[in-house]
């Protein structure tokens, strides 16, 4: 960039920085309006030359802020490109739409405003890539709405959903059509955009008609339904289209002023030809024979019968040189295009060019729960179809939409913004921006129709040269001024511009000047008998004559019209009082009797409404009184009988515990006593034992001293079996009291136990057979009311 900036075109090499340039000093230097027309067929790259026009005029103007205006402006790119272009055969990254981009600056040449104008064609599958999405979410992170990416995204998803709705015909020969309930695709579309699903349904198989006054519902045939969802798709990526457009206007729209000029770069879709051409590449070819300045009429029809009045005009009665009709097909037609002959099918060009979306699905998604949605048809008016407005009004005219709404009942007039209506008026007003600025062109040329890198194609560029116009341009140039009139003719031709009809030499020298601003002698020069004009200053002329001549024909038919109008209004206004005077009466003497009739039937409705209501409350008011009655009461019982029940086993378990406490008690204190006797008695014989012993300590000696002989130590050791012998009687009498003790004990248990266990059966016996009472007495109750 560096390189190109500040030097002059002549001294570079031919670059697309060069041409940018160029443009940017002419207009800093004239103060004048530049624009920038990139022209080619599809896939010569316009568009990376439109982008890189755009990087080099950021960066030159952005001065200080280089940076971030070279961000704002070239992040829209990716955002745009995205939605408007699609992958065709012939290329990849091909534009379904044409971009006129407005750069503003100021009086040094910075930025101050930055516009986008879209104009939505057509829709084709686009590619789906990872890099390139990755690079459109940055681009709506920089433009600083990443918050409705998903929005964005959500719409995008139901738009394809809705492609895929299975549309069934029905009836005698498919005059109705209808969409199964469980259809996914309607579901996920509906749940998306957040609409009535039944609704929108039946909506797209039927549609409202005015007839005498009132608004019918007829429905659709199968393919008729089908076109007309095509058309909503359309229509709601139109409206998201316009909706992303504004949104960019709006957000590199600076405060800083006005501009005091722009630079215009125009990036539209390339000349297209394939295998079956349809409506869709004849606006595009259209629109690049508009540029060419060659393609002046575009002929009207319907279906079948267009393609015959196609033939009978510009074939038999009027045979043009740009018209002819292919050998074996009748409904088709071939135009000699700029650069090549192109052959278009009629089918489907009638459908196409009406493209028609019918208002009750817009009242629909007018009334979405996603604020996306409803932004985008809230604010469009019947009839209307440039979208919703965002961030204020462009400085440039806002394209149409595709698609036009249809109403229940709206005017002729209204029903006829077709998609050729619109994508004309379109057109026209671009060529009206082009010509009040100062162009430069570039012409894209395509080296190869392979899409290969680094394959260039000499036949190929010699004829997409020779087609584009830029051979016969460098003819003409060379060739001077190809226009000649000889000062009688152009007399005779243009004396409705001359103010100031006298001599034929000196009338045309002084209306040349004002007919032709800015005054440039080169556009004309004056000759001794001839005037001669430069390209395109006749056609100049030809217009300002054209309208001239309109508007003295349109002043002689509003004073004609004028006093024709006068006297039939003078007629319909005295016919139309009378009518007036009789109507009204009639109309309040029916409105009287509505009245009358109306206040007597509130008055009935109101007195029955009022019997019918009170009897069923106070029918409602004693059942709920029975019922509760009959509730309480069974509550109150079962909680008596649980209390009466719960004191009574307290009081049966505290005897029981009691009496088995005290029970035990007098065991274990027999047994103690007992052992406690038996242990005393033992020690008590002990001591007497020892004593004895004590006492007759010499007697026994004596006394085993004469049994020794015999049996030594008997005495002894009967003492000592006579004590183990009592110890081992009270062990054993002890142990057969405890055990019985135990068992008795064991035994008592179980039997309260078990007595326990009976109670609450036979309670919860009674409370069973109250429940049955309950519901016995309760179905009587309702019988009874019933």
């Amino acid at each position: 960039m560096d390189a190109y900036s500040g030097q002059d075109m002549t001294d570079m090499e031919p670059h697309i920085f060069s041409v940018a340039e160029e443009a940017y000093r002419t207009m800093t230097r004239e103060e004048k309006s530049q624009s920038v027309i990139i022209s080619g067929e599809s896939g010569s790259g316009k568009t990376v030359s439109a982008r890189f026009t755009m990087r080099y005029l950021a960066v030159v103007g952005g001065a200080s802020e280089q940076t971030s205006v070279e961000e704002r402006v070239l992040a829209s790119n990716p955002i745009m490109e995205s939605i408007g272009n699609a992958k065709t055969t012939r290329n990849d990254n091909s534009s379904r739409f044409g971009k006129y981009i407005e750069i503003g600056f100021g009086g040094g040449g910075e930025i101050v405003r930055y516009t986008n104008q879209g104009e939505n064609v057509e829709i084709s599958p686009g590619s789906d890539d990872m890099s390139d999405l990755e690079r459109t979410r940055n681009a709506f992170t920089i433009r600083r709405y990443p918050h409705q990416q998903m929005e964005l995204f959500t719409i995008l998803a139901a738009v394809l959903h809705l492609g895929n709705v299975h549309i069934q015909a029905s009836g005698r020969g498919g005059d109705r059509s209808y969409i199964d309930p469980a259809d996914r695709s309607l579901a996920v579309f509906s749940e998306l955009l957040g609409v009535d699903g039944p609704q929108m349904a039946h909506w797209l198989c039927n549609r409202r008609l005015a007839v005498g006054g009132e608004m019918l519902v007829k429905p659709m045939g199968g393919q008729q339904a089908l076109e007309a969802r095509d058309a909503l798709a359309k229509h709601i990526y139109g409206q998201l289209f316009t909706w992303t457009v504004h949104r960019l206007n709006a957000a590199l729209r600076a405060p800083r002023g006005r501009p005091r000029s722009f630079i215009g770069v125009l990036d539209i879709y390339g000349f297209e030809t394939f295998d079956r051409n349809s409506f869709e590449q004849f606006c595009i070819n259209y629109a690049n024979e508009k540029l060419q300045q060659q393609f002046n009429r575009m002929p009207k029809g319907s279906d079948e019968n267009w393609a015959r009045k196609l033939y009978d005009q510009h074939q038999n009665s009027h045979p043009h040189p740009h018209f002819s009709k292919p050998r074996m097909s009748n409904s088709a037609f071939i135009i000699l295009h700029f650069a090549d002959a192109v052959q278009y099918e009629c089918g489907g060009f009638l459908d196409k060019n009406r493209d028609t979306v019918f208002e009750e699905p817009i009242n629909i998604l007018r009334a979405s729960q996603s604020e996306l949605v409803a932004e985008l048809f809230q604010h469009l008016p019947p009839g209307d179809s440039t979208g919703p407005q965002v961030g204020g009004t462009s400085s440039s005219s806002s394209p149409l939409a595709n698609g036009s709404l249809r109403p229940g009942k709206r005017s002729r007039k209204e029903h006829k913004l077709t998609v050729g209506f619109q994508f004309r008026q379109s057109l026209e007003l671009l060529m009206g921006t082009l010509n009040s600025t100062t162009p430069h062109y570039v012409r894209c040329i395509k080296p190869n129709d392979l899409k290969e890198p680094f394959v260039f194609d000499p036949k190929r560029a010699v004829q997409q040269l020779r087609a584009c116009g830029v051979l016969e341009t460098i003819r003409i140039s060379a060739a001077g001024y190809p226009s000649r009139w000889t000062y009688e003719e152009f007399f005779n031709r243009y004396r409705v511009l001359l103010r100031e009809p006298g001599q034929v030499l000196a009338s045309c020298r002084r209306a040349l000047p004002r007919l032709l601003p800015p005054a440039d002698p080169a556009h004309y020069c004056f000759g001794r008998t001839k005037v001669f004009f430069r390209a395109g200053r006749v056609a100049l002329l030809e217009r300002l004559r054209a309208e001239r001549l309109r508007a003295a024909g349109v002043l002689i038919q509003s004073w004609a019209r004028g006093w024709l109008a006068r006297l039939r209004y003078g007629r319909v206004r005295r016919a139309a009082l009378t009518l007036q005077r009789h109507c009204r009466g009639a109309l309040a003497r029916r409105r009287v009797l509505v009245l009358r009739y109306t206040r007597a039937a509130l008055v009935i409705q109101k007195t029955y409404r009022m019997a019918a209501v009170r009897q069923v409350f106070l029918m409602i008011r004693r059942a709920t009184l029975t019922i509760q009655a009959f509730t309480r009461g069974t509550l109150a019982r079962r909680r008596h009988r649980e209390v009466r029940a719960e004191r009574a086993a307290v009081a049966l378990q505290a005897w029981v515990r009691g009496w088995l406490a005290r029970r035990a008690y007098g065991r274990v204190r027999r047994a103690v006593v007992l052992a406690q006797c038996c242990l005393l008695g033992l020690k008590a014989e002990a001591r007497s034992v020892e004593k004895i012993r004590q006492l007759n300590k010499g007697m026994e000696v004596k006394l085993m001293q004469l049994q020794a002989p015999r049996r030594p130590g008997v005495s002894v050791l009967t003492v000592h079996l006579y004590i183990s012998v009592i110890q081992a009687r009270e062990g054993a009498s002890l142990r057969e009291t405890l055990q019985s003790e135990r068992e008795a004990h064991s035994a008592e248990l179980q039997a309260l136990r078990n007595a326990e266990k009976q109670a609450l059966q036979t309670e919860r016996d009674l409370l069973l057979k109250e429940k049955e009472e309950l519901s016995l007495g309760l179905q009587e109750l309702k019988g009874t009311q019933d």
